[in-house]
Order: structure tokens, then C-alpha cells, then sequence
């Protein structure tokens, strides 16, 4: 099934503060598979860029974008 952007959209904020609703409510309150709600976010988070295009956070007392490398001797 396609869904509309807007309605992706409203139903994302859903996931943010203040409102921090977990995937598994929406899913049930929106009658939205979870999976799908799962790939919508992974795709939102993508789009937003992420460290180094993973989506990923960086490391506690970290970086993801400083390299090994600089830490390597010789």
C-alpha cells in the first residue's frame, strides 16, 4: 500500500518529542504494520543525514568520523 508523504510525515512526529510514541502504538492506533513503521524511520534517518550516512550515533567519548588511523603508530 502507498501512503501519502504528508501522512508519513505526521505519522514520523509521532516517534519524536514530545511525543516519543513507540513504533508498536502507532502501529496499532494508525493500523499501520510495524515493519513498515520501522522502514519509515530508518528512511527518515537517513534523509537527515546521520554520521557518515548510517544512521548511526556517534560513540560515547567519540567520534565516528575520526579515523583509526590517526591513532596508529607508525
Amino acid at each position: 500500500m502507498k501512503y501519502a508523504k504528508e501522512r508519513k510525515e505526521a505519522v514520523l512526529r509521532k516517534m519524536l518529542p514530545p511525543s516519543n510514541r513507540s513504533i508498536q502504538e502507532i502501529a496499532a492506533e494508525e493500523s499501520i504494520s510495524e515493519a513498515t513503521l520501522y522502514l519509515w524511520r530508518k528512511a527518515a534517518r537517513g534523509e537527515r543525514g546521520g554520521c557518515c550516512q548510517t544512521g548511526r550515533r556517534p560513540r560515547k567519548g567519540g567520534d565516528l568520523r575520526t579515523s583509526t588511523r590517526s591513532y596508529r603508530s607508525g
